[in-house]
């Protein structure tokens, strides 16, 4: 899984120069690990890589964003076939995260 997320990110244009990139790899796995319900960003997802990443909950919502803001102007076709419609603007971090992970899922 870590592979795949890994090389869809490299192809959105976010590499490890970014802090995001690291999170969103977390953020993934955790989605995909848990039920395929609603993901719980702020109440789930942010503050568990921020625990295993010593930082605060803030610090990962805004490298996560930096990250998105990074794919939707490197390579905003590829983001708009995870989020499968076309966008006129760049996802939330909640939506990115939801379609990276049904793309790794489904791909």
């Amino acid at each position: 899984m870590y592979k795949k997320v890994k090389l869809l990110l490299r192809e959105l244009g976010v590499n490890m120069k970014y802090k995001g990139y690291y999170y969103l790899i977390s953020g993934v796995d955790i989605a995909l690990s848990e039920s395929e319900g609603e993901i719980h960003i702020t109440k789930s997802i942010y503050p568990k890589i921020a625990v295993r990443n010593d930082v605060k909950p803030y610090n990962v919502e805004q490298n996560i964003r930096t990250a998105v803001i990074r794919a939707w102007s490197y390579n905003k076709a590829l983001v708009e076939e995870m989020c499968g419609e076309k966008l006129d603007i760049a996802p939330s971090n909640t939506d990115f995260i939801g379609a990276m992970a049904l793309y790794i899922r489904n791909h």
